[in-house]
């Protein structure tokens, strides 16, 4: 499947965000993305996730779409920032999303942590 900023368009991506923001104003519409094509696929790609949310929230939530087993470890970053389980989600909108359409762009890996 293409990544989400080359399936739609512009115009598209600009409604879609403000659709999202309309209907749930207290929530940070997020594009999740892989980082390598061998990085599993997380069943959706879209998440909402409330302004006073932690990083730890989004990691939990792609953790339960991912078929990984518990030897892996995933990585979110965001702008070159990489998030950590305290990172601010509001703090992080705030400063990278992106300016055309409203969205945070998150990108994820995947790294086996034993051995």
């Amino acid at each position: 499947m293409l990544p989400f900023r080359e399936r739609l368009t512009l115009s598209q991506r600009i409604s879609e965000g403000a659709r999202l923001r309309m209907m749930y104003p207290m929530r940070i519409p997020i594009i999740l993305e892989r980082r390598e094509k061998s990085t599993p696929r997380v069943s959706r790609e879209k998440f909402l996730l409330h302004q006073e949310a932690l990083g730890g929230e989004l990691m939990v939530e792609v953790r339960r779409r991912t078929s990984l087993d518990e030897r892996s470890a995933l990585f979110f970053s965001c702008g070159g920032q990489m998030i950590t389980g305290m990172t601010e989600m509001k703090h992080l909108h705030s400063q990278h999303q992106d300016p055309s359409d409203g969205f945070l762009y998150v990108q994820y890996g995947v790294e086996s942590t034993f051995g």
